[in-house]
């Protein structure tokens, strides 16, 4: 029995996780959307550039589809999670 309680007095620490913030901007823009995401970081203005560039090439807000429309939302979203963790 105090073996059982040395055991629990020198137990190892848990482990932390990866600490490069991967899953909070995941969860957030799961949650809230890309509109959680602070505009005004150069991150944040180069990502809204290129959607428009995909949207101009596509013929613009107009001409594209919901489908399209989702499609794109689905790549900028995955480009912004992989440009952070490319940061890091």
């Amino acid at each position: 029995m105090s073996e059982r309680k040395r055991r629990a007095v020198t137990s190892v620490p848990a482990v932390r996780g990866p600490r490069h913030g991967l899953m909070a901007l995941k969860n957030v823009v799961n949650l809230r959307g890309f509109h959680a995401v602070d505009r005004r970081t150069a991150g944040a203005r180069h990502i809204l550039k290129w959607r428009r560039e995909l949207v101009g090439d596509l013929g613009g807000n107009a001409a594209i589809s919901a489908a399209q429309g989702g499609l794109i939302e689905i790549a900028v979203r995955t480009r912004l999670l992989l440009d952070h963790c490319a940061t890091r």
